[in-house]
């Protein structure tokens, strides 16, 4: 609640400044995560940690900025900075608890800003660029519909909700040998309000790779989702990777690590004879296939 929230807030504003409190800041941060998770188990956390896991895995060991333009309280955005030390990290946080929940979790890391800022209202970009951009966006969040900065997005005009804005606007926020990981709701693959989205996507080639995820694998909701891998720097006839993990235990230890090798192999040479041998969840489709009257981009269909 709001007001769990602000009491949360004013711990940490009273003792993160403090020496020898890093054990009570962490469990802090915990219960404020915990309030935006549709459920509160051990296999729920251990769901959340390999995901976080594998978006760290797969972002470029030699990326040496990375941004997450909704990064709620910084938990992933944590573990990626976790797994690149060396990078500079910056995360962009609507709401207000979420961004002090944030920078509490930042401040002793160097070459990390959080800032209090919404890309989907205003141009937070300001001209940046950055190496890997990682996000788990709200799912369906309502926009506005006198906004018209979604109105004018490169690849299509977005309504109702956000959903469709998050891959356009990481591109925009991809260098140019840039890639993006980004978590959405499975509906985006194939709703037809997307359609003309994903239909410039791909042409551009800029779709790496899709992968439908497991049931509970998302942090605030049970439904399936979809990890799109995007990439600044393939040929735009490259084929697209499509993975069917639905049936995977997201809770299951390691249950990504061979997901995560074929996809950093992929993303540096897109060889559909270097996948796995007989496993049918991975395919491999020329775009030319893809772009029909409708495009899909379901794992589940490929």
């Amino acid at each position: 609640t709001e007001a769990q929230a602000e009491a949360i807030r004013a711990f940490l504003d009273s003792e993160t400044g403090a020496e020898g409190n890093t054990e009570l800041l962490a469990a802090a941060i915990a219960d404020y995560d915990n309030l935006n998770r549709w459920r509160r188990t051990k296999r729920a956390d251990q769901a959340e940690e390999n995901l976080y896991a594998l978006i760290g895995q797969i972002v470029h060991e030699e990326s040496e900025s990375v941004l997450d333009f909704a990064c709620d309280t910084g938990a992933l955005l944590s573990a990626v900075a976790n797994s690149h030390p060396k990078a500079a990290v910056v995360g962009m946080e609507p709401t207000r608890q979420g961004a002090f929940i944030a920078e509490a979790r930042f401040a002793r890391r160097p070459h990390s800003t959080i800032e209090h800022a919404d890309i989907l209202e205003t141009d937070a970009l300001a001209g940046r660029t950055f190496d890997s951009v990682v996000s788990i966006p709200p799912m369906g969040r309502p926009v506005d519909s006198g906004n018209d900065r979604l109105r004018r997005l490169p690849f299509g005009a977005v309504r109702g909700t956000a959903d469709a804005a998050w891959p356009q606007l990481a591109v925009e926020a991809c260098s140019p040998d840039g890639e993006a990981f980004l978590v959405l709701p499975h509906n985006l693959v194939g709703t037809e309000r997307a359609d003309k989205v994903r239909r410039a996507l791909i042409q551009q080639g800029l779709i790496a790779a899709i992968v439908t995820l497991p049931p509970n694998a998302h942090p605030a909701s049970k439904t399936l989702s979809d990890l799109w891998v995007l990439s600044a720097r393939r040929a735009d006839t490259a084929e697209i990777l499509f993975v069917d993990y639905s049936a995977a235990d997201p809770s299951a230890q390691g249950v990504y690590a061979d997901l995560g090798h074929v996809l950093c192999n992929w993303l540096d040479v897109p060889d559909p004879s270097a996948l796995p041998d007989d496993d049918f969840r991975y395919a491999a489709v020329t775009p030319l296939i893809i772009l029909d009257a409708t495009v899909t981009l379901d794992p589940l269909y490929w």
